[in-house]
């Protein structure tokens, strides 16, 4: 971390624990809602299949879904190997995620790598949370890495995605990214 100021590693260090914090009493507020329960209990609480799964989103849910899933076992994330990224990689471990850094555009080969051969080793069954639109533009059009770290280790590619009765969108995002209203409804399918 050489190149790292003080300021950053104050941002690395201190961000992720504010951040969590705001988000579990933000989105502890939200009423949830799984569409499809019986999907959502076999594939992501394991009461089924114990093959691994690559939970697929829209980059614009991955605030949200960061907390929904905080409490499955055995979740891996693709993290950005930015600066930025150092604070997700920061906040993963308290959601219960195992970062593995890089993306398509930074140590993208070196990660998806990682990722194949940490469920190849796995045990237990992983779910691998990874945006299927990767961390850049275009929004909401899928890469194909997705398809390749299914095709490597065997897994099942199950896409979630959200909508709410009231939702703050960031316009000026590329991704627009949505996060739910505090008090608000939230639909999971």
């Amino acid at each position: 971390m050489a190149e790292y100021t003080l300021k950053d590693r104050l941002r690395i260090y201190v961000l992720p624990v504010l951040v969590g914090w705001i988000m579990r009493l933000w989105f502890g507020t939200v009423r949830t809602e799984i569409l499809h329960k019986e999907i959502y209990e076999d594939y992501f609480l394991g009461h089924s299949d114990r093959r691994h799964i690559i939970l697929g989103i829209w980059h614009r849910n991955i605030i949200f879904f960061s907390y929904f899933f905080r409490n499955i076992k055995n979740k891996l994330t693709l993290v950005s190997a930015s600066k930025d990224g150092d604070i997700a990689a920061g906040m993963a471990p308290r959601f219960g995620y195992k970062a593995i850094r890089g993306s398509s555009f930074k140590s993208g080969t070196r990660a998806l790598v990682a990722l194949i051969a940490t469920m190849r080793r796995s045990e237990e069954k992983c779910i691998c949370f990874t945006a299927m639109d990767g961390s850049r533009k275009p929004a909401r059009k899928a890469e194909m890495g997705m398809i390749f770290l299914a095709k490597k280790t065997g897994a099942l590619i199950v896409p979630v995605s959200f909508s709410g009765t009231r939702l703050i969108t960031f316009h000026k995002a590329w991704d627009k990214t949505i996060l739910p209203m505090p008090f608000s409804r939230v639909l999971v399918d």
